[in-house]
């Protein structure tokens, strides 16, 4: 349902991009996440279990690729207790958070379900998030999650060394804006809109590189015989680094002016503003190291293990991001999409 002139005027922009200043909008509050939901921890894994119910499994990797989610995804099959069912089916309106990773980075990471969905249930690594009735919308919820304030609250309570993780207990209070209700709701509708313009115009443009590696692989088949092309390692053309991290427990060290780049950003394949920030004493104090706009990254490890994207900004990475310094006499674009081209080949895995 579209808006009405009226609810438009009523939402100033400021409270469209939920500003991260101190001063809130009149009607606005803060409260802990444990005030506004219901939280349910560690879902269902996918091991097969003959002596129960067969479900469908909403998994790790459904909820940090997809902001909403709807019954088009591809969901694996499991089984699950009649407990585990009545506590983890999805409902509509539920959020759903990463619970675990190898880096801080990716925990915390929303997704909203949009419909109610037969027999699907939230699967392992996963935190299922009810919003209370009469306090909080679902889509509203998630996007406020995904902010980076809130994501780096997050991060910064994630527990473990090697690979990172939440608990109920860590995340009671994580501080979240709660408008009104009625302005939740009208704000998550105009949310809603741009996102699915922005899904389209995606589509669009994966198209058009769909059409590009296409022609890129016609170009290379032609050329395979050609004397002046050659087969070379990754290493042989570029020089390569990656990053670090600054402790998650000094505040000092986050929300300051140097963007920080993490593997997930690679998502976007062309990489022109991030959510994670670091101060200048945070870039000092860590092995976190400066990338100039135009390098080709490269994600190491974790959900996008092997994904490439090209950042158009100044900035820093962290550990899991390869920085990819092309030589002179080559051309990183050419090398990105060589990469996506073929994942498998040696030049990158090496």
């Amino acid at each position: 349902m579209p808006l009405s002139e009226s609810e438009k005027r009523d939402i100033s922009p400021a409270k469209l991009v939920l500003s991260t200043n101190s001063q809130l909008p009149e009607g606005w509050i803060k409260k802990p996440l444990q005030e506004v939901v219901e939280m349910a921890f560690s879902g269902v894994n996918k091991k097969s279990r003959s002596d129960q119910k067969t479900v469908w499994l909403c998994n790790y990797m459904d909820v940090y690729n997809n902001d909403y989610i709807t019954a088009d995804i591809d969901f694996m099959p499991a089984t699950a207790s009649d407990r585990e069912i009545e506590k983890f089916t999805l409902q509509q309106g539920d959020v759903i958070i990463t619970k675990d990773s190898e880096t801080p980075d990716d925990i915390g990471v929303p997704a909203v379900v949009m419909e109610n969905l037969d027999n699907v249930i939230c699967g392992y690594h996963l935190a299922l998030l009810r919003p209370r009735q009469n306090e909080i919308d679902g889509i509203f919820l998630a996007k406020e999650l995904a902010r980076d304030r809130v994501s780096n609250q997050f991060s910064r309570v994630a527990n473990g060394v090697t690979r990172f993780g939440l608990t109920t207990d860590s995340v009671r209070n994580i501080q979240v804006n709660v408008p009104p209700l009625s302005e939740q709701k009208k704000i998550a509708r105009i949310i809603r809109t741009w996102d699915q313009a922005i899904d389209l115009t995606e589509r669009l443009i994966e198209a058009k590189e769909e059409r590009f590696k296409w022609l890129l692989k016609t170009l290379i088949s032609d050329q395979q015989d050609n004397p002046e092309w050659q087969q070379v390692k990754l290493g042989e053309i570029s020089n390569c680094y990656s990053g670090g991290t600054p402790s998650t427990q000094v505040p000092e060290y986050y929300d300051g002016e140097i963007p920080f780049i993490n593997s997930g950003d690679l998502n976007q394949r062309h990489i022109k503003s991030v959510k994670g920030m670091l101060s200048i004493l945070g870039v000092e104090n860590s092995s976190a190291k400066f990338v100039e706009k135009n390098t080709l990254l490269m994600a190491l490890y974790g959900a996008t293990a092997g994904v490439v994207a090209i950042t158009h900004i100044d900035a820093v990475i962290n550990q899991a991001v390869l920085a990819i310094v092309v030589k002179k006499n080559h051309d990183n674009n050419f090398i990105f999409f060589g990469i996506v081209h073929d994942k498998k080949r040696k030049t990158c895995a090496n």
